[in-house]
């Protein structure tokens, strides 16, 4: 039995036992075997359902009844907790990655355009308005993303546009516009400031306020 067991084993699962390695070497001694056995028996039943069916009744035939029914609900549930990796997504499984905003143009409708340099610098700052405050008019030369973590921003654009991002917004600041940003509600606000601009050129421009 242990020959069969460890010739299935070896060929081609040796990656995906591994990472289990760390999770069953915390088990008592006289429980892996009974884990271990569950875990192969339906890694093997779900990763080859193009292969022959053969290698299954064999191990079904293998291991006890008391003992394939304790497996089997064993490994569902880790299968369940940790589903094997799908074709198609951009991580494996357990991560999962969520579009927040997707967008071609700025607060203000402008067309998104990258800076045409080869001294490209990306700096990122957490920016906090404690209540009552605000960023004071200004203009960035280069694009600029933010993410609000937490409070109520109001921004206002030239002209009188004014713009009220939550927790949980994403920013695509206006480009050479000039704007002010403020904090009208009772807690922090705290932005994570993305910057991608270029060596040399500030990422941020103070101007005097428009006229009224």
């Amino acid at each position: 039995m242990i020959r069969c067991l460890l010739g299935v084993i070896f060929r081609s699962r040796f990656t995906l036992l591994m990472g289990m390695k760390t999770a069953i070497e915390n088990i008592l001694p006289e429980k892996r075997i009974l884990i271990s056995c569950g875990l192969l028996l339906n890694l093997e039943i779900h990763l080859s359902q193009q292969r022959s069916f053969a290698r299954e009744q064999t191990l079904m035939k293998i291991l006890p009844k008391p003992l394939l029914r304790s497996v089997t609900v064993i490994a569902s549930i880790y299968l369940y907790l940790c589903p094997l990796p799908t074709q198609g997504n951009d991580y494996n499984s357990g991560v999962s990655a969520n579009v927040l905003k997707k967008s071609t143009v700025t607060a203000n409708g402008k067309k998104i355009v990258y800076p045409a340099t080869d001294k490209a610098e990306v700096t990122a700052t957490m920016v906090e308005l404690a209540p009552c405050a605000e960023t004071g008019w200004h203009a960035h030369p280069i694009p600029v993303y933010a993410y609000v973590v937490a409070g109520t921003l109001d921004v206002e654009l030239e002209g009188g546009q004014v713009i009220s991002y939550q927790s949980g917004d994403v920013i695509i600041e206006a480009v050479n516009t000039l704007h002010n940003g403020r904090n009208q509600g009772f807690d922090t606000v705290r932005l994570a400031v993305f910057y991608t601009g270029v060596e040399g050129i500030p990422n941020v421009v103070k101007l005097t306020p428009p006229p009224p």
